[in-house]
């Protein structure tokens, strides 16, 4: 079942990589993301095709991988 989780991604990284997201089962929620965490950067939710239950709404740091030439997520961790 996907879980919606935040993850935190620069402004440039969310301005070119839209297939990169789907691709890995990881698709932005609009319609604006959080509030600004750094300089460039901001907590976005996503909807993640293939996360555990148990991460829904929390902070997730993901691990993406090329795999045979497409990204796809090999790893989550919750953000303490």
């Amino acid at each position: 079942m996907p879980a919606r989780t935040w993850v935190l991604v620069s402004d440039e990284l969310m301005a070119r990589s839209d297939l990169l997201w789907e691709q890995a089962g990881l698709h932005p929620i609009e319609p604006e993301p959080g509030p600004y965490e750094h300089r460039h950067a901001r907590w976005w939710k996503f909807l993640d095709d293939d996360a555990p239950g148990e991460l829904e709404g929390k902070r997730i740091e993901y691990l993406i991988s090329s795999v045979d030439g497409k990204p796809q997520v090999t790893g989550r961790r919750p953000v303490p």
